[in-house]
């Protein structure tokens, strides 16, 4: 990764005006930097638990700036997990239809 930084720095125009000594340092600079870690990896958010009435747990739901996931988990309720896959294309478009409701609603007040 830091021989890749160097090579990249040593193709930016002013690279071969400067003398050498200059030319050295802003390379080593380049390949020996330390390449912090995104804040978006440093803490994923947590899930949250979905229950049922009587409290047993049914699904975690996790949301980030690029999905909302909701995990089943087969130990749990397997024969959940089996009744939402096979009715998934229903319950989905059942809940878009709900949340587009609301919104025309909530425009509408």
């Amino acid at each position: 990764a830091g021989s890749s930084r160097a090579k990249t720095y040593m193709k930016v125009p002013d690279f071969s005006v400067m003398d050498s000594d200059t030319r050295f340092e802003a390379v080593l600079g380049q390949a020996t930097k330390t390449v912090t870690p995104s804040p978006k990896n440093a803490a994923a958010p947590k899930p949250r638990t979905l229950r049922a009435p009587d409290g047993t747990a049914l699904a975690d739901i996790r949301s980030t700036a690029k999905a909302v996931t909701l995990n089943i988990p087969a130990r749990s309720a397997p024969e959940f997990g089996a009744w939402l896959n096979h009715h998934a294309q229903d319950v989905i478009t059942e809940l878009h239809d709900r949340w587009q409701k609301d919104r025309s609603e909530d425009a509408g007040s």
